[in-house]
């Protein structure tokens, strides 16, 4: 799903790329976010991974950084509120010589 999304991304930056192009500026940037609550289903305190059930169901894990501060707090059963971003920039510009 997240690959769908980041070549959709893609294809939105893209044609916002050609059309900045026409107007002599060769750069676009396109971001998206999804927001959600997630239950934990699973913790592994050694590698920090944490096993997410998304509202539809389906399961992802991620890794808790060291920025997340209550990690030892997390218990199975939690409701956890996230925000997942993904972006993508695009530059173009002249080979070098």
């Amino acid at each position: 799903m997240e690959s769908k999304r980041l070549w959709m991304l893609t294809g939105v930056a893209l044609a916002v790329l050609a059309a900045q192009a026409a107007a002599y500026m060769p750069a676009a940037a396109v971001a998206t976010s999804i927001r959600g609550v997630s239950t934990i289903e699973k913790i592994d305190a050694k590698t920090r991974e944490v096993t997410l059930k998304r509202e539809d169901g389906s399961l992802v894990t991620t890794v808790a950084g060291e920025e997340v501060r209550n990690f030892a707090q997390m218990n199975v059963g939690d409701n956890v509120r996230a925000v997942y971003i993904e972006s993508i920039s695009i530059r173009v510009k002249a080979p070098d010589k």
